[in-house]
């Protein structure tokens, strides 16, 4: 009778649980409620385009952004919208520098410069157009004609352009 008294109660009790159909009900919910969270994870931002500002020498000066490389955006290295040297490029957004690291991976450009760098907030690349193009006469120095690319973490292109891009060895 013991037992008795014992079991009754506890078939009560799981005859209180949720029924296999609530059980299926619930675990779709979640599944459906992680799958919202992931796609809002996931999501990408709206595309901003960039607008690359010009470098200047006070800019060049406070952060001694001196040494062999190349320019990209000015026929005599003035103001150019890119900085790109041996280890790092900077651009300009928004009056602020940024800069980004060189993939030594890549290929090469003249004067220790590459054609890839990586930021925080952006990637760029600098690829020759007219590979057959000369160095200048003035020693040290080269000038081509390039074409600029800038794309944002999510490897969305913002930025393209064609320019000058001046090298030099100092």
């Amino acid at each position: 009778m013991r037992r008795f008294a014992v079991l009754v109660p506890l078939a009560l009790l799981a005859a209180c649980g949720p029924s296999e159909e609530e059980k299926a009900e619930r675990a779709s919910k979640v599944a459906a409620d992680i799958a919202e969270v992931e796609a809002a994870q996931n999501a990408k931002p709206p595309l901003q385009p960039l607008r690359l500002e010009p470098i200047t020498r006070q800019d060049v000066e406070a952060n001694n952004f001196y040494g062999a490389g190349c320019t990209f955006g000015s026929r005599d290295g003035t103001n150019p919208t890119v900085i790109a040297q041996s280890g790092r490029a900077v651009i300009k957004v928004t009056a602020e520098l940024q800069v980004l690291y060189a993939d030594i991976g890549g290929s090469k450009l003249e004067m220790g410069a590459w054609e890839h760098y990586t930021g925080k907030n952006n990637t760029l690349t600098i690829r020759r157009t007219d590979k057959d193009a000369k160095p200048s006469a003035t020693s040290g120095e080269a000038e081509y004609t390039a074409e600029l690319t800038v794309f944002d973490g999510w490897g969305r292109e913002v930025v393209r352009q064609a320019g000058p891009i001046h090298c030099k060895d100092n």
